[in-house]
């Protein structure tokens, strides 16, 4: 069914594609290959979970690109999209704003291969449930049946399990990674997926048990709303102290008196904001 739809697809884009060379409107072949390429964005980020393009605020279809990849490679070093087509995608989409549409012939020929590369592109649905004989299917960590057995075993031949299955999940992922190097792979990403969520698994203490079912997006998800609140965190407490030592100064000015007592409390808040604001700097840097 989903081959038929893509058949009819090309059907239709070859029929437009003909149109448009007979009349000229190459203007809205440039307009049609972007919208077919943010519908496969948009096809990519439903399964991913990701949020939604921020279209009111304007934001770029390369840049929504850039933002998945980066919420992929802070939590498990994959690139989902190539970083050459999003800068490709980028010189394309930049231009198609300067000029209104109106692309070169080239440009609107890239576009096209771009958007061919794109279709390739198939990723799994990250919050498709899965159990402990997925774990088993996605991968050939041998010492996973001892953890999970329901029998009783001691806590110091525990860790030393968890040790070791911690160095095969590490060696297991720089495979994974390494193989999707050149360009994305579905199977490969699910079963780094996998990897991650039994790294959470392990790494849980919670009555000793070591979890294995839930959602592939569950781990991911949880460490970057923590990103997001600790930087939203450093933020308002920087205009917090930023605003008091604006009163402070204000204070100031209205009671010269109390200038010596003040100064305490304005290098005090003047100190914390630029704290914070080093804390926040270091943590989150553009582009890392």
């Amino acid at each position: 069914m989903i081959k038929m739809d893509i058949q009819l697809s090309d059907s239709k884009l070859k029929s437009l594609i003909r149109l448009c060379k007979a009349t000229g409107n190459y203007k809205k072949l440039a307009v049609v290959g972007l919208i077919l390429i943010s519908n496969k964005v948009d096809e990519i980020s439903v399964k991913l979970g990701i949020r939604v393009r921020k279209k009111s605020d304007h934001e770029h279809l390369f840049e929504y690109i850039e933002f998945i990849n980066q919420v992929f490679y802070k939590s498990l070093q994959v690139i989902i999209v190539n970083e050459d087509i999003v800068e490709s995608l980028k010189t394309i989409e930049l231009l198609f704003m300067k000029l209104r549409g109106d692309l070169p012939h080239d440009h609107i020929k890239e576009l096209y291969e771009i958007y061919y590369k794109m279709r390739k592109i198939d990723v799994p649905n990250v919050y498709k449930s899965f159990e402990a004989s997925d774990m088993h299917e996605y991968s050939d960590l041998n010492l996973f049946s001892y953890l999970t057995n329901k029998g009783k075993k001691k806590n110091s031949h525990q860790d030393r399990v968890k040790s070791l299955l911690f160095q095969q999940i590490a060696q297991k992922e720089k495979l994974l990674r390494k193989s999707m190097d050149d360009s994305f792979n579905k199977d490969s990403f699910e079963q780094t997926l996998h990897l991650n969520r039994l790294k959470s698994s392990l790494n849980s203490k919670s009555k000793g048990r070591i979890s294995t079912t839930g959602k592939l997006t569950s781990n991911i998800y949880y460490q970057i709303s923590q990103q997001i609140s600790l930087k939203y965190l450093l933020l308002g407490g920087m205009i917090v102290f930023t605003l008091l030592d604006a009163v402070v100064i204000y204070e100031s000015i209205m009671f010269p008196h109390l200038v010596s007592v003040l100064s305490i409390y304005l290098i005090t808040f003047l100190g914390v904001a630029l704290l914070l604001f080093l804390i926040y700097r270091k943590l989150f840097r553009r582009g890392e």
